[in-house]
């Protein structure tokens, strides 16, 4: 799931923030300036800066308010807020918008010109707005009965697993293969969204008895690709503006006919071959090998698949609410669980972002047959999110952190534990950093003040009073954008935790961590020890694999809200999975050239999935509170997990026995 999900960037030791002991500005500082001694260093503080409240018209997030005024300006939506929140469509250029309204009847009036409605649900509305009419945007943030106003947003998969020689070897755990106590899925759809799946992999094929291929696939929308006359397939469920469709669907009876021609009709549908591996895990059949050592949890259920991106980017992850109608409607009453292996660092961790919320109303906890799994995200070991509490000028709040000079653009987020805007900034000059650009909104939803503003490179510090000296607490989150390495919090206001990534803190999904089981992989190099390479933020040496433990990645919670995030630990890392049958580069591949390693939160999270489908087969109409209540009274705790439900463990661990225990459970 990196959530990004892909493994966690290695942290360098704590930067300072700029300014040297005895150094002395090269210009008298403006009026109502000090500068304060700490920890053997000089700043110069800024003058004393209201927070100030947001003017863009409507309810728009303050992360995107700079996008809407680009926009208002003439100018094209550029920066972080931006960042995967546009589409092109013929050399036209559409905004990406979320909008929660307070009645589906408030909802089903949207229309506007440049504003072209291409999913709805209850009362929210997913929105393409043509960037051309200066007023599209300006026309849902300002809509009667409008609520809250989100960008589209860009999310990411893993890259391939590293490796380097383990410290020690231990025997791998036992995970469920190729089902449990009769149960093989049968009867179940596991829909897998994510960078594709590989249909021509023998792991997601069955023959016929003449011994002709079938496709396992019983659908698959490719987002990626449009449909073009005369090719296998048909338009796309969602259209533009100009009436195109979005991407490329295909039947079973179309990926069948093309695994029987001679030479491919249809391109490679997972170059990434993230997708594939998750689709294996969850419901391969093990077919590749003779012995189908590989085989995945529910190897008999359907499988559904979408592709969002390429990967590692998956640009087209906005349409989830549009995905979420389409597999509705493609498998009808069949028993379905959702596998969602991405995400990103976005939004108050919290699960009010609007598309977020959408979901949560879609996979309700009552709602008969029907599951959303989603990973935690892999950024548990990076210093992305900050924690400080504060109150007169005198006992400050202070954030640090550090911005990596090639970054293109970077934010700093700052939620508030109350909607008082009694709160005040300051900033020491080395920072750079205007204060008067940040925008802030009380958050409709949560009631909360929400504090945003762009950030340059290198070191900075915002410090955080109230003037009327009442105790206040604020959470912070930095993202860089277009650099290799990550924005981090520094010093004191580091806090490892509050930290899976969205849509994962969807109140309704069941959110999934990773444990360590495996660490042993035939390849075509020979016999591995694969070992975990992720470092700390505290000595910077690396964290080792150790079999039961939790993966050092995995994302902990909870909520920045305090709901309990994520709900479980699954085996993650490493699995051995379905790669992509036309892999290029130097993929380490298993000695068939048919497997690759594959770990991280996104591996935890089909494997979940598949258990779901051997529930939901002796179940169909399991609901996913009734899940959630079974996770809590059958997952494992021992000495890795300790006490349990807690942030990193969620209910505790999803081992052989507790899968055993899950399946025995349900009546």
């Amino acid at each position: 799931m990196k959530h990004r999900t892909c493994k966690p960037a290695i942290l360098c030791a704590a930067l300072a923030v700029a300014g040297v002991a005895g150094a002395a500005p090269k210009a008298a500082p403006p009026a109502g300036t000090k500068t304060s001694r700490g920890a053997g260093l000089k700043r110069t503080l800024g003058p004393v800066v209201p927070l100030a409240m947001g003017n863009t018209p409507g309810q728009l997030s303050p992360a995107d308010a700079g996008v809407a005024q680009a926009l208002q300006a003439g100018a094209p939506p550029t920066g972080p807020a931006a960042d995967g929140a546009t589409t092109q469509q013929e050399n036209s250029t559409y905004l990406v918008a979320h909008a929660e309204f307070d009645s589906a009847e408030s909802c089903s009036k949207l229309n506007a010109p440049g504003v072209r409605v291409f999913n709805r649900f209850e009362k929210w509305a997913d929105v393409f707005v043509d960037t051309k009419e200066a007023s599209a945007l300006k026309s849902v943030t300002t809509a009667p009965g409008v609520v809250w106003v989100e960008l589209g947003r860009r999310v990411t998969v893993p890259p391939p697993p590293e490796t380097r020689t383990a410290v020690s070897r231990a025997p791998a755990e036992p995970i469920v293969r190729g089902g449990l106590s009769g149960l093989t899925g049968r009867g179940v759809v596991v829909a897998v969204v994510d960078s594709g799946i590989d249909f021509r992999h023998p792991d997601f094929i069955t023959k016929d008895a003449t011994g002709k291929p079938i496709s396992r696939i019983t659908h698959y929308w490719d987002t990626m690709t449009d449909w073009e006359p005369g090719k296998p397939g048909r338009q796309g469920p969602v259209a533009f503006q100009n009436g195109r469709g979005l991407g490329t669907v295909y039947t079973q009876e179309d990926l069948t006919a093309a695994l029987r021609e001679p030479s491919p009709t249809i391109a490679p549908l997972d170059t990434n071959g993230h997708g594939t591996s998750c689709a294996g895990i969850a419901a391969g059949n093990g077919q590749a090998l003779p012995d189908r050592r590989y085989t995945g949890v529910a190897p008999n259920a359907d499988i559904i698949g979408v592709r969002i991106g390429p990967g590692p980017g998956l640009p087209n992850s906005y349409l989830m609410g549009a995905i979420a109608n389409w597999i509705d409607a493609v498998t009808g009453p069949r028993p379905t669980v959702v596998s969602c292996s991405f995400g990103g660092q976005l939004g108050g961790r919290d699960g009010q972002r609007v598309l977020e919320r959408q979901l949560s109303a879609r996979y309700a906890p009552d709602r008969p047959g029907r599951a959303l799994c989603i990973a935690a995200g892999n950024d548990g070991a990076d210093a992305i999110h900050g924690e400080v509490s504060f109150a007169g000028e005198s006992s400050p709040g202070i954030f640090t952190w550090s911005v990596p000079a090639d970054a293109v653009a970077a934010t700093l987020d700052v939620y508030f534990d109350s909607d008082d805007k009694q709160v005040s900034l300051r900033t020491n000059l080395e920072s750079k950093l205007d204060l008067r650009k940040g925008r802030g909104r009380i958050h409709p939803l949560t009631k909360q003040l929400v504090w945003s503003i762009d950030l340059q490179p290198g070191a900075g510090e915002l410090r955080l009073f109230s003037p009327t000296g009442a105790s206040r607490k604020a959470d912070a989150y930095i993202s860089a954008f277009g650099s290799k390495s990550r924005a981090v919090f520094t010093g004191p206001c580091v806090s490892l935790g509050k930290q899976v990534g969205t849509p994962g803190t969807t109140a309704s999904a069941i959110t999934v961590g990773s444990y360590d089981w495996n660490n042993e992989f035939e390849s075509k190099r020979g016999k591995l020890i694969l070992g975990d390479v992720i470092r700390t933020t505290s000595d910077g040496k690396p964290s080792p694999l150790v079999i039961g433990g939790l993966s050092s990645y995995s994302c902990p919670g909870p909520s920045r809200t305090g709901t309990l995030k994520p709900e479980i630990a699954a085996p993650g890392q490493f699995h051995i999975a379905p790669a992509p049958t036309q892999t290029g580069g130097d993929k380490l591949l298993h000695i068939s050239g048919l497997y690759q390693p594959f770990n991280g939160t996104s591996a935890a999270t089909p494997y979940l999935s598949g258990v779901i489908a051997l529930m939901m087969e002796k179940k169909r109409d399991l609901t996913s509170g009734e899940i959630k209540k079974l996770l809590e009274r059958s997952a494992t705790s021992d000495r890795f997990t300790g006490s349990v439900p807690n942030p990193r463990w969620g209910y505790g661990k999803l081992d052989l026995n507790a899968v055993r225990k899950l399946v025995d459970a349900v009546k």
